[in-house]
């Protein structure tokens, strides 16, 4: 998967899928996931801040790009809390002060004179607006803001030493110590602003975590989706929070609007937090609604729910319909997650699949490199040839070669070797763009090139060159898997052509290195085959230790899985399966009958 995720690439132009900004109206472009890199997985990201969204404010790129202000270093305030304090009333007025500026640069200009005066109310939403402004990011190092995030931290501890909850803004009793009632509305503001500025702070938002769950239950539907996104976005996952978020969550569902329900998914997705009793009640909740659900809410639900695993039939079929119906309304990046939470989740909808692709195909154009990868994907894994629009990304593709990262780049060749879709003009666009950027490419970018390349039968001798030379450098950073997908495709070139020698001690490396991994029992079972079909019948010496190693893992996972019963599972499969079962069984056995060991 392709991801990690939708947080990032479409982000710097244009904050893509993967972050979903509640604060800002067109709230999710960005697909660059879920980064647990398997084949196909786009990666996404939501923000909430409002219950719409807004449009998309500068990307931290972008802001990095463009001049950074002039940073105000006169810091004169004293560090601590003993000031005289001030009326309740002159809170207000304090509010209303900073809802009147027009950017972050004029709120932190009312820092300098008003910041100890400000109550904790005025202070998070100094720091939400600031956010919220169209300059924010620009101003996110400034000194001034930092020295707002520890007077905001030292407001919030000290409110945990009141065990009466008063709502009040100035001393609470004469002394030196401030004393500080927190609503869930200050407690979710601030985690936003954070997470939107991306700022860290890890005191604070411990202390958010700890109070928004004592006070769970007084949290609108809006804040406890806009906390659950904040933590997502900034990448904390804190199990008790999310849980009891989601305890919350399923009871008020009635009350979730669908950006409610799209930033809940995201930020579970995103955190790998499975909770399928809030899934299946988001699911029950959503399907009335789907009514109004945009584009957007469409397309990241239904990535959400596919990047969970979890499958809920009713609820993407209801999805697909609506799809159907507002095509027209959807972006590229839209297109992209949904065909690709379908295919992730194994659910065939023809129709659906092509009618993306007809809509597509004379729009590729808009297409960002990750979301052509994607979508060539979502049908290579469904094994779905649609000839236009797999040609028509092979042209937009060409054109476009140098915009694609490694990941993109391997991904959309490893779909294409797999459909048997042999583009000369395409593979050699990619062999010609990999060969200047092979120092660029991960272990898994670089398996997934050779074995594309080694399964079309397209000779590259000079790219195999360059992938066995850049492969023996960096074998540690494999994993078995990878290590036998690499063997296999050096083995499948090997098969139309005599292997060489750089090629042959690279092969004996990998079988080196798998051995600590097949001892440690590290090695899927489709690793064992490819590694049995990769050197069954290679002539190779010294893989004495690496066949004891791959048969004792074998004898391993037999006894764990009894073949006699897979046997009689085969016999029992109904007639449009058994074929399958049996052809692989086949690989299996006839793997494992003639390795030297025996």
């Amino acid at each position: 998967r392709y991801l990690e995720t939708e947080a990032d690439q479409e982000e710097e132009r244009q904050r893509p899928t993967d972050d979903l900004d509640l604060c800002s109206p067109a709230c999710i472009e960005d697909v660059r996931a879920p980064e647990t890199h398997e084949r196909g997985q786009p990666s996404t990201t939501v923000a909430p801040a409002s219950s719409e969204p807004a449009e998309k404010g500068p990307s931290l790129a972008e802001v990095a790009e463009t001049e950074e202000p002039t940073a105000w270093t006169s810091l004169q305030w004293q560090d601590d809390f003993t000031g005289a304090g001030h009326e309740p009333l002159k809170g207000k007025q304090f509010n209303d002060m900073i809802m009147a500026k027009a950017s972050a640069g004029e709120i932190l200009d009312l820092l300098d004179v008003s910041l100890l005066e400000f109550s904790v109310v005025n202070a998070v939403t100094a720091l939400h607006r600031i956010a919220k402004a169209e300059d924010g990011h620009r101003w996110r190092k400034d000194p001034r803001i930092h020295y707002l995030n520890r007077r905001i931290t030292a407001m919030f501890t000290s409110s945990k030493k009141d065990e009466m909850d008063k709502k009040e803004t100035g001393r609470r009793v004469p002394g030196e110590d401030w004393v500080y009632y927190i609503d869930t509305r200050s407690l979710c503001n601030a985690a936003w602003a954070f997470a939107h500025l991306g700022l860290k702070h890890d005191a604070m938002m411990d202390i958010v975590s700890e109070e928004t769950c004592r006070k769970i239950f007084d949290c609108s539907a809006q804040q406890l989706a806009m906390c659950a996104w904040s933590f997502a976005k900034m990448s904390r996952r804190d199990l008790q929070l999310m849980q009891s978020l989601a305890d919350e969550a399923v009871q008020r569902l009635a009350e979730f609007s669908p950006q409610h329900i799209m930033n809940t998914v995201w930020a579970c997705a995103k955190l790998n937090f499975l909770h399928v009793r809030l899934l299946v009640a988001i699911a029950d909740a959503a399907l009335p609604l789907l009514e109004d659900f945009t584009p957007q809410h469409l397309s990241i639900t239904a990535w959400g729910l596919a990047t969970l695993g979890f499958r809920h039939l009713p609820l993407m079929d209801g999805i697909a319909k609506e799809v159907l119906i507002n095509l027209r309304a959807f972006k590229a990046q839209n297109i992209a997650n949904t065909a690709w939470a379908y295919s992730t989740l194994g659910i065939y909808q023809r129709d659906l699949f092509d009618k993306l692709a007809d809509f597509s195909t004379p729009r590729l154009r808009h297409f960002s490199p990750q979301n052509l990868s994607n979508l060539v994907w979502s049908y290579s894994n469904m094994r779905l040839r649609h000839e236009g629009l797999f040609q028509a990304v092979a042209k937009e593709t060409c054109a476009r070669i140098d915009e694609f990262d490694p990941k993109a780049l391997a991904m959309l060749t490893s779909s294409f070797a797999s459909m048997r879709v042999r583009h000369e003009v395409l593979f050699e666009a990619v062999r010609c763009a990999a060969e200047t950027r092979l120092d660029s490419f991960q272990a898994r970018d670089l398996e997934s090139l050779a074995v594309a390349f080694a399964t079309a039968q397209i000779r590259a001798d000079s790219l195999f060159e360059a992938i066995v030379r850049r492969s023996r450098t960096m074998l540690a950073d494999f994993n078995s898997l990878d290590l036998a997908n690499l063997a296999l495709a050096l083995r499948t070139k090997a098969s139309w052509e005599d292997p060489d020698t750089a090629t042959a001690d690279l092969l004996s490396d990998i079988a080196r290195h798998a051995i600590p991994q097949l001892r440690a029992g590290n090695a899927p079972s489709q690793a064992l085959v490819d590694f049995a079909w990769s050197f069954r019948a290679l002539p190779l010496a010294n893989l004495q230790d690496f066949w004891t190693a791959w048969s004792s893992e074998v004898l391993r996972k037999m006894s764990r899985h009894d073949l006699r019963h897979l046997v009689a599972l085969e016999a029992l499969s109904p007639a449009p399966t058994r074929a399958a079962v049996g052809q692989q069984l086949g690989r299996v056995t006839h793997a494992m009958d003639s390795p030297p060991h025996d």
